[in-house]
């Protein structure tokens, strides 16, 4: 079997092979493997690996008469747990596209990186030759810190969850469970996060962390979308936890901000906010921070300072240090959104500006309609009726989304008066739209006699029923249901 059929198999189950099972499985291209591994020859196990995947295997004489090995490995990445099978049995391991290579110890003249790997492979050794030693811990720590350090954090959090499983006396489990917290929240995978941030909290010998836990506790349960719960958090830790720390209250402060944005109550959010930079900058927060302030000066309709914050977002994103978290996708989401305030706050340069900004991106699609409207509206392009008609309704339920129907209003009356030059169809959604945004700036009655007017010029009757649907579900607003059976009927 090829190796692109080998991945497109997706997995290979557990088959018995003497004194050990083995497990290979493919998700998304990444092969990970599980062994429960009882007085097994290594030889054996590599030559099965390598078959398996389609691998030529380098290099297997370098192990020499390895003593049988005991292993168990739960979905571990393969150039990692291979790493770790070998270095017990006195060597080094490297998975090539193709092969897989056993190398003999360092000798002089190593570089960093490699003294490092060496370094692994010696507490690796110790460990399978001691494993209830009272230095175990202090080894799975310096592994996590030695995996963190070459960017594979998922097989530092290993170590430090290791740590916790086999030396749960240790004094350094509040440590390790501190440290996979925080590489779990650099993933991004906040359940797993709040999981070690919940047993560090009720870690029973107190420790330095019992209320950073629970501070970070609470950003994870925002993330994960339970900020009811974060709020509470927050409460008991200022009541049980107080401080006079200038960074644990910045910190407290936006957190805060986050969690009642997330219920929703979105003023409350933006004062805690306010506060929170009052007490200085804090860059871990920062694009957090203004892309909450974006959404909250959305949400009460100030369109101009809710772009500008997205388009300081699409900056923070385009960080280096962020790149390695989705920097890219959080750079493009934001200028999308900053193009979509711009126009709803009428300010058609800037659209423009942040068309140049995502050309040759996937975002530029996403930005293109905004653009053309743009243009029409500084009169770059020869425009119709037709497309000033879509550009202002888009504008206007931008204003009703945002709880501003005389804008709405206004957005839409210059059309109405030029609305012979539309055909029915247009003119029938010209008026249901105009009809809601009166409706909810001046009441119902004016609202009604636009209707009636657009009603008497139409004579299509789909454009009729659009009219008369629009006026029955008015009349269903300020609960005259029979009012709105008889529009519905086909009479206003």
């Amino acid at each position: 079997m090829s190796a692109p059929l080998f991945l497109a198999a997706g997995f290979l189950a557990f088959c018995a092979q003497g004194p050990y099972d083995l497990e290979l499985r493919d998700i998304e291209g990444d092969v990970l493997l599980s062994l429960r591994a009882r007085e097994a020859d290594l030889g054996e196990i590599l030559r099965d690996v390598a078959a398996r995947t389609q691998k030529q295997l380098v290099g297997l004489e370098r192990l020499g008469r390895s003593e049988p090995i005991h292993a168990e490995l739960v979905d571990r990445p393969l150039g990692q747990a291979l790493h770790a099978l070998v270095g017990v049995a006195g060597a080094r391991v490297r998975v090539h596209p193709g092969a897989i290579e056993v190398y003999a110890d360092l000798a002089g003249g190593a570089s960093v990186e490699e003294l490092e790997e060496q370094a692994a492979v010696a507490y690796l050794r110790a460990l399978q030759a001691h494993p209830e030693h009272h230095q175990g811990a202090h080894a799975e720590l310096v592994l996590g810190e030695l995996q963190t350090r070459r960017g594979n954090l998922r097989a530092a959090v290993g170590h430090y969850e290791l740590l916790v499983r086999d030396h749960d006396q240790s004094e350094l489990v509040p440590e390790a469970l501190w440290r996979a917290g925080g590489l779990l929240v650099k993933l991004a995978e906040w359940p797993s996060a709040a999981a070690k941030f919940t047993a560090l909290a009720n870690h029973p010998v107190d420790h330095i962390y019992a209320a950073r836990a629970r501070m970070e506790l609470a950003r994870c349960l925002v993330q994960a979308g339970d900020a009811r719960q974060a709020l509470l958090l927050l409460d008991a830790l200022a009541n049980l936890f107080p401080t006079t720390d200038l960074h644990e209250t910045r910190t407290r402060a936006f957190l805060s901000a986050l969690a009642l944005h997330g219920v929703g109550r979105r003023g409350e959010a933006l004062e805690a906010l306010t506060r929170a930079e009052g007490l200085g900058g804090d860059t871990s927060w920062d694009a957090e921070a203004t892309e909450l302030r974006a959404e909250t000066f959305e949400y009460f309709g100030r369109h101009a300072e809710a772009a500008r914050a997205w388009l300081k977002c699409a900056e923070l994103a385009g960080l280096p240090e962020r790149a390695a978290f989705g920097g890219a996708l959080d750079r493009e989401r934001a200028l999308v959104h900053a193009a979509r305030l711009s126009e709803l706050a009428s300010d058609p340069i800037a659209v423009l500006m942040i068309e140049r900004l995502v050309a040759r991106t996937p975002a530029a699609p996403r930005v293109e309609a905004y653009a053309a409207r743009a243009r029409e509206e500084l009169g770059l392009v020869a425009t119709t009726a037709a497309a000033r008609l879509d550009g202002a309704i888009t504008r206007a339920l931008g204003h009703l989304g945002a709880h501003l129907p005389q804008l709405a209003a206004q957005e839409l009356e210059r059309q109405w008066l030029e609305r012979e030059r539309l055909d029915e169809g247009e003119r029938a959604r010209l008026a249901s739209v105009y009809a809601r945004a009166l409706d909810e700036h001046q009441g119902l009655e004016p609202a009604l006699r636009l209707l009636r007017s657009a009603l008497a010029e139409l004579f299509t009757e789909a454009a009729r029923k659009e009219v008369l649907i629009a006026a029955g579900e008015l009349f269903e607003r300020h609960e005259r249901f029979d009012d709105a059976a008889a529009a519905y009927g086909g009479r206003l």
